[in-house]
C-alpha cells in the first residue's frame, strides 16, 4: 500500500502535468478575439413602412458576417486544442507507463496527468458536440475513447496481480 504522501506527490505531478499542458497551449495557440464592435444604429436606416434600407441591410450583414466568422474560428480553436490536448495527455501517459517501473510515485504522476488531459481534451472538444460538425463528433469520440483506454489500463496496471490466477483456471 502507498504511502499517503506517495500519493500526494502522484497527485501533484498530474494536475502539474495537466496545467503545463494547458497553459502550454493557452501560451502558443491564442484563442480567436471575439468582435468587440456593438451592434450598428440602425435608427436612421427604417424606410417610412419600417423596414431596413439597403444601407442598413449591409451594415446589419456585415456584423452578423463578423461573428459568423467568430463562431467558425472559435469551432476551429475548439477542435485544433483537444487534439493537441489530447495528442499530448497520450504521450505523457505513454512516457508514465515507461517511468511507473523506474519510479512508481512518477510514473503514477505522469499516468494520471495524462488521463487530466485527455479529460481536458474531452471538455474542449465538447464545445463544439451539439454542432453537425462531424470533425468535432470525430474529435469527441476519439477524446472519449483514449480517456477511456488510458482509464482501464491505468486501473490494471495499477490494481492487477501477476502472481493471482484468473477466476476460473
Amino acid at each position: 500500500m502507498k504511502s499517503l504522501i506517495e500519493f500526494i506527490y502522484s497527485g501533484i505531478i498530474g494536475i502539474a502535468v495537466a496545467l503545463f499542458v494547458g497553459f502550454s497551449i493557452w501560451a502558443v495557440y491564442p484563442e480567436p478575439q471575439y468582435p468587440t464592435d456593438s451592434y450598428p444604429d440602425l435608427s436612421l436606416n427604417y424606410s417610412a413602412n419600417g423596414q431596413l434600407d439597403t444601407a442598413g441591410k449591409a451594415k446589419e450583414d456585415e456584423y452578423n458576417k463578423r461573428f459568423d466568422q467568430y463562431d467558425i474560428d472559435q469551432k476551429t480553436y475548439a477542435n485544433s486544442v483537444a487534439i493537441v490536448a489530447l495528442f499530448s495527455g497520450v504521450i505523457f501517459y505513454i512516457i508514465g507507463i515507461w517511468a511507473v517501473r523506474k519510479n512508481e510515485v512518477i510514473g503514477e504522476g505522469l499516468l494520471f496527468g495524462g488521463v487530466l488531459v485527455a479529460v481536458y481534451s474531452l471538455i474542449r472538444s465538447s464545445s463544439t458536440f451539439g454542432d453537425s460538425d462531424t470533425a468535432g463528433r470525430i474529435i469527441v469520440f476519439l477524446s472519449v475513447t483514449a480517456t477511456l483506454i488510458m482509464a482501464l489500463t491505468m486501473t490494471y496496471l495499477k490494481f492487477s496481480d501477476p502472481t493471482k490466477k484468473p477466476v476460473g483456471k
